[in-house]
Order: C-alpha cells, then sequence, then structure tokens
C-alpha cells in the first residue's frame, strides 16, 4: 500500500499525524487542568468558604457578647466604670457594625445553600440562637442606652449567655454536616483527578504508540525501495544485465527503480550490439 504513496506525502501525511498526536497530548492537558480547576472551586473551595463563613458568625457572635459585657463596665455603681477612658457609644458602635455583619453573612451563606439537609440545620441553629443572638443582644443594648443596667445584666446572664451555650449543639450539627460533606467532596476530587491523570495517562501512551507506528511505516517506506534501488545500481554497475528491474510502485522510488531497468535494457542492447559488431 505504501509502495503507491508518494513520498511527499508520505512524509507529509506522517508529519501531520505527529503535529494532531501533540494538539491531542495538549487539549488533553487543557481539559485536565481546567476539569480540576473547576473541580476545586466548584467542591472544596465552596466548601472549605462555608465552614469559613459559619466560624465567622459564631465569631462575631461571642464579639457582640463580650461588648455587652464591657458595656456593662461602664454601670456608674461599679469601680469598672471609673477605669474605662472610652464612651459607651464604642461599644454601640461595635455591636452595630458586628450586627450588620452577621446579617449580611448570612444572608450570604443561605444563598449558597443547595443542600435541604443543611438548609434545616441552618434555619434550626439560627431560630435557637434567637438569630444569631441578635434579638437578646439588641435588647441588652437597648437597655443599656436607656441606662438599665439591671435589665441589661439580666438579658446577659438569663438569655444571651444561655442561648449561645445551648444554641452550640445545633451549630455543632451543622458543622459535622458540613465537615462530612468536606470529607466526602475531598475523596471525590480526588478520585476524580485520579481518573483525570489515568485519562491522559493513556493519551500519552496511544499518542506514543501511533507516533511509533508512523515513523516506522515511515522508515519503511522509504528504505526498504531504496535498499532494492541501491542493490540494483550496485549489480548493474559490477556489469551484471541479465536481472529483469521494474516496479509497481507509482511513487518517486517506482520511478527510480523503473528507470533503472529502463537503462538496464538499454544497456544490455548496446551489450549486444557491440557483440555482434565484433563478431563474436
Amino acid at each position: 500500500m505504501l509502495d503507491n504513496i508518494k513520498i511527499k506525502t508520505l512524509i507529509t501525511a506522517a508529519v501531520g499525524m505527529l503535529i494532531a498526536m501533540l494538539l491531542i497530548v495538549g487539549a488533553a492537558g487543557i481539559y485536565s487542568t481546567k476539569h480540576t480547576s473547576t473541580l476545586l472551586q466548584g467542591k472544596s473551595l465552596r466548601n472549605v468558604k462555608v465552614v469559613a463563613m459559619i466560624e465567622k458568625i459564631r465569631f462575631k457572635m461571642e464579639i457582640n457578647r463580650s461588648q455587652i459585657l464591657q458595656a456593662l463596665q461602664h454601670n456608674p455603681a461599679t469601680e469598672w466604670a471609673k477605669l474605662h477612658d472610652h464612651p459607651l457609644t464604642v461599644h454601640y458602635k461595635i455591636i452595630d457594625d458586628t450586627t450588620a455583619e452577621i446579617n449580611t453573612l448570612w444572608s450570604s451563606y443561605l444563598s449558597d445553600i443547595t443542600d435541604l439537609n443543611e438548609k434545616a440545620l441552618a434555619d434550626t441553629w439560627f431560630d435557637k440562637s434567637g438569630k444569631l443572638g441578635t434579638v437578646s443582644i439588641a435588647a441588652a443594648n437597648a437597655a443599656i442606652q436607656q441606662e438599665k443596667w439591671d435589665d441589661a445584666e439580666l438579658l446577659l446572664i438569663k438569655s444571651i449567655n444561655p442561648v449561645l451555650r445551648t444554641s452550640d449543639v445545633d451549630l455543632r450539627a451543622l458543622t459535622d454536616l458540613l465537615a462530612n460533606r468536606v470529607a466526602g467532596d475531598s475523596e471525590t476530587v480526588a478520585t476524580d483527578i485520579r481518573n483525570t491523570s489515568y485519562l491522559m495517562i493513556g493519551v500519552l501512551i496511544v499518542s506514543v504508540l501511533i507516533g511509533a507506528a508512523t515513523i516506522f511505516l515511515l522508515i519503511r517506506g522509504i528504505t526498504s525501495p531504496l535498499r532494492q534501488a541501491i542493490k540494483i545500481a550496485e549489480r548493474v554497475a559490477q556489469g551484471d544485465l541479465t536481472g529483469q528491474i521494474s516496479s509497481r510502485s507509482r511513487n518517486e522510488f517506482g520511478v527510480l527503480i523503473n528507470a533503472l531497468g529502463s537503462m538496464n535494457t538499454n544497456l544490455l542492447g548496446i551489450e549486444v550490439l557491440a557483440k555482434r559488431n565484433t563478431g563474436e
């Protein structure tokens, strides 16, 4: 089959095949990179972001509680009031800003929930924590601003502290769900990355095999007829004009061998004519 393919066409096809293999390997590499990136962003990074957001909300809740504690120390009836060199408005502002951050974080978190179990656990924590502590914090903050110190302290002892403590059980249920999902998704990502790696290895192996087969066929398609042409030329050079020289190939080597056959025939005719003229 290769005997009828021109050398130029054969070389062009071989080079084209190798270039195609390189493009396939490159495309597979790009796919692997994008696929891995998508998995990491879609699963692992999203889960890490959610866990961090929940922890940040809980930390902000603790900041609000500590601000109520510090604000209560401004009670003129206590000795602590003399130790503070800043106005109560400092604590009011921190509580307002922190509460706004909690609400923003919570709204962002809720908008990203797709799992119904997670949504149920999140709603339970939100309800049992008194809207993430903001209800009792706001009441205590208002009492302090009205200088109802005993009411604010009572809210801290009987509402803020117990609510945060008991709602942490519901928070733990939520964080356990998130932790299990992170572990499961991490395994999924690892499996997908492993499968993608196997795909890349398979593409490389197939590319190497096809490339090796292409080079083998190219070498065979060139060296085999070239070796035949060399043997014919050597036999003619040694004066052996008796052989039949022809080729059915239509490529450049076929043309060369047929030309050598014509030369051999012409030389044989000249030899016969010379013998006839000399009377041999």
